[in-house]
């Protein structure tokens, strides 16, 4: 396992659902939002961890990764230059895409500039 992951030994991921709050990126004015079952990852029996790990390559970067796009449907547009994002359809969990224009409607989220 990553050192850099955060992670619980003698834990199913399943198990630890209830008591984690949704994930909430805000990225370019739009909040992304990732309930527990959307950013734990299971491995093997006894180890359940969140790998999204701070960017050791440029400081200050933050490193999304498979948990975020395994909950996104992602469309890159070389041309424009633009990454587009709209909610997976082949998932169980609810994650969502929210619009927000005010930061300050968005309290305990992460803002990626």
């Amino acid at each position: 396992m990553d050192k850099h992951y955060c992670y619980k030994l003698n834990t199913k991921c399943e198990d630890l659902h209830k008591d984690l709050k949704v994930l909430k990126l805000a990225l370019d004015g739009t909040l992304y939002e990732i309930p527990p079952a959307g950013y734990l990852v299971q491995y093997g029996p006894t180890a359940c961890a969140a790998p999204v790990s701070v960017g050791d390559i440029v400081p200050g970067t933050i490193v999304l990764g498979a948990p975020f796009l395994r909950n996104f449907y992602s469309v890159m547009d070389y041309e424009h230059y633009t990454i587009s994002f709209a909610v997976s359809a082949t998932i169980p969990w609810k994650p969502r895409i929210v619009s927000h224009s005010a930061e300050q409607e968005v309290e305990e989220s992460f803002w990626l500039q």
